[in-house]
């Protein structure tokens, strides 16, 4: 269903109470709002999503250039996805819960965004700063298979202040691992052995360890615990006892817990490529 607007488009009325569609955006160069239209789930179009990006779409708070390639605006952006493609997750969302509103103080791609959901920052949040590196969010992502604490990587993408500003990371051993708070974890807590968890029974579901999506692996007190030392992989209980990954014998390890009804009180589900949606790559399965 549609509605002719003033602003010269059509306004989408939501398919479920309370979701709303954009009709429109505005681009760079256009003197009219580009109007949003419907695209398949499947379609592999995406603006960029670096922090390089957000900046340029940004424009200094003119908002206008979302998917500006330099010389021209691809009006097939401003878009949206069939009903039909995503009503699975709408029904999920209408039983349980739905976040609308909710949005990441997050300038920047994938690593940043799984910190986020993760700690609720990107921030090195370490209690008692004195550098005050808490106020400051990782900008860009990590090398994208090989990151948090294991990868041993001896560079790190650059921070950003939250009045704009870029920089370096000012830490004198910049790394991808750093002590960070979590929703879940505290590292004030993590001394003499003491079991790092803020009272919560928790899990992480991922496929694979090491990489921009895996979160808990570059917190080191989740990635090492106390009994564990730096090495070439996370390891001790605080990542054996909440951290689950896929095997050749289980790609789904969630299952389990939904069928022995064993589910923790907080759990992240990170899914394979073919199931996450995402644009570009193979699969988006995830609504079936």
């Amino acid at each position: 269903m549609s509605n002719p607007q003033a602003g010269g488009c059509t306004a989408n009325f939501p398919f479920e109470p309370g979701v709303d569609i954009a009709d429109g955006g505005r681009g760079y160069g256009y003197t009219n709002e580009i109007c949003t239209t419907p695209r398949p789930l499947a379609d592999s179009l995406g603006p960029g999503h670096g922090h390089g990006d957000f900046e340029n779409q940004y424009d200094t708070g003119n908002m206008d250039k979302v998917c500006w390639n330099g010389t021209v605006i691809n009006p097939a952006c401003y878009a949206y996805v069939y009903q039909t493609d995503v009503q699975p997750y709408f029904d999920i969302a209408t039983n349980y819960g739905f976040a609308n509103y909710m949005f990441q103080t997050n300038e920047g791609p994938s690593f940043e965004a799984h910190q986020f959901l993760f700690t609720g920052t990107s921030a090195a949040v370490a209690p008692n700063d004195p550098n005050k590196f808490y106020l400051d969010f990782v900008s860009e992502n990590a090398v994208i298979s090989d990151s948090g604490c294991p990868a041993g990587q001896t560079t790190f993408p650059d921070w950003v202040h939250p009045t704009g500003k870029d920089f370096g990371d000012p830490r004198p051993n910049p790394s991808e691992c750093y002590t960070h708070d979590s929703l879940v974890t505290a590292a004030s807590d993590c001394v003499n052995g003491k079991n790092c968890d803020k009272g919560f029974s928790w899990a992480y579901y991922a496929p694979t360890e090491g990489t921009i999506w895996d979160a808990p692996a570059a917190i080191p007190q989740v990635c090492y615990g106390e009994e564990a030392s730096l090495g070439t992989a996370c390891g001790g209980s605080e990542w054996n006892n909440h951290v689950f990954l896929e095997t050749q014998g289980n790609g789904a390890p969630i299952f389990d817990a939904l069928l022995n009804c064993t589910l923790p009180q907080i759990t992240w589900v990170i899914p394979d490529a073919a199931w996450s949606d995402h644009a570009g790559l193979t699969g988006r399965y995830g609504p079936s």
